[in-house]
């Protein structure tokens, strides 16, 4: 099998006992695989019976939280069962995360996630080029009934074509408006089962005037994720400050300052690519193609939203309040399946995700 990983990808080491919002506590569900379970069941002595009564087997095997956390989690932010089991004896989730995996065919596709504040640190402090790297690795091929290789195939090329946008010196607004454009192409040639078509895809810009600009057009896309579930009540205290202060003021007068600061870390690009890669394939498989790119786009606005609240309250954008951002979105939305399932739905369905509509935002916010 062949491993594709983001070029980042080997930069990432866990910073443990420095991590400021450690992924062991912070309300997650910590789910634990079958075979940490019935190796858990076979422990002696008295951190045997503590590992068995701290987990929850009512529904899917999980750690009982304790305060909102990991029961194993020591003073020192430092996991118990890894000092006195070893790693290799750590629940699936605890070792990989924050890494993600998706297979296609063949190809098995690695990356780490935003909601690490370390890999979000890293994804968007990178300064090269964004680009895949592939190893060969000792896996069996995933066998799938839905996977369509023809597709895969198209989808892989116009993706790179995607990062190659990402990665030239057109404006940001320009390189949205090529990926909506994109969106709406590619999806129509899927509906019409024209996968060869997908192969001589060439991304194109289209100057052409974008649809008038309506604030309501945003709020409508913060009541769609601020209707979900809700994993942290941090970002429901968030989003209900935001859309009370940001929207209720003079926003173009806000937006425009914001922009004028110019901050060089925002890295928005780089977001762009880090969903290409980790979610744009998955389309193989529901066929979705448009959907995630209105995901992406829908993300994209509502992060500079965030970043523009955070300026207009403080009078200042930081680096690390922009990355707090970006990792409390990540956890709230990217880690939930139910939000993502909903977010589908949405993008299918919803009169305000569509192109036209994103692009007006698109046009104004960068």
């Amino acid at each position: 099998m062949v491993l594709r990983i983001p070029h980042y990808f080997d930069s990432f080491v866990c910073t443990a006992g420095e991590c400021r919002d450690n992924c062991c506590y912070g309300g997650w569900q910590i789910d634990l695989d079958e075979d940490t379970v019935e190796f858990y069941k076979s422990v002696k002595g008295d951190f045997g019976d503590r590992l068995r009564a701290s987990i929850d087997y009512t529904d899917t095997y999980c750690f009982k939280l304790e305060n909102g956390g990991c029961p194993f989690l020591d003073d020192d932010n430092l996991c118990h069962i890894y000092k006195e089991l070893g790693p290799e004896h750590m629940g699936v989730v605890c070792t990989q995360f924050p890494r993600f995996s998706e297979y296609y065919g063949h190809y098995k596709e690695t990356g780490i996630g935003l909601a690490c504040e370390e890999a979000a640190r890293i994804i968007l402090e990178d300064t090269k080029p964004f680009h895949i790297v592939e190893r060969t690795i000792d896996e069996e091929e995933f066998e799938d009934e839905e996977y369509d290789g023809l597709l895969c195939k198209g989808i892989e090329k116009v993706r790179n074509c995607l990062f190659d946008v990402m990665n030239s010196d057109m404006g940001f607004a320009d390189k949205l408006s090529v990926l909506l454009d994109t969106g709406e192409y590619i999806q129509e040639l899927i509906n019409r089962n024209d996968y060869k078509a997908i192969l001589e895809y060439v991304p194109r810009y289209v100057n052409r005037e974008a649809l008038p600009y309506e604030e309501a057009d945003i709020m409508e896309i913060w009541d769609t994720y601020d209707s979900m579930e809700v994993l942290n009540v941090e970002w429901t205290e968030f989003v209900k400050d935001l859309t009370a202060s940001l929207h209720k003021d003079d926003y173009v007068r806000n937006l425009s300052g914001f922009n004028k600061e110019n901050y060089p870390f925002t890295g928005y690009d780089k977001l762009v690519c880090y969903y290409l890669f980790r979610y744009l394939l998955q389309s193989v498989y529901d066929h979705d193609f448009a959907g995630k790119i209105y995901f992406i786009t829908a993300n994209l606005i509502l992060i500079k939203e965030m970043d523009i609240y955070i300026y207009k309250r403080d009078g200042i954008l930081t680096k690390e309040q922009h990355m707090g951002c970006i990792h409390m979105f990540s956890r709230e939305i990217e880690y939930s399946t139910d939000n993502l399932e909903t977010l589908s739905e949405e993008f299918l369905f919803s009169d305000v995700f569509c192109k036209e509509r994103l692009e007006s935002i698109v046009r104004t916010l960068f």
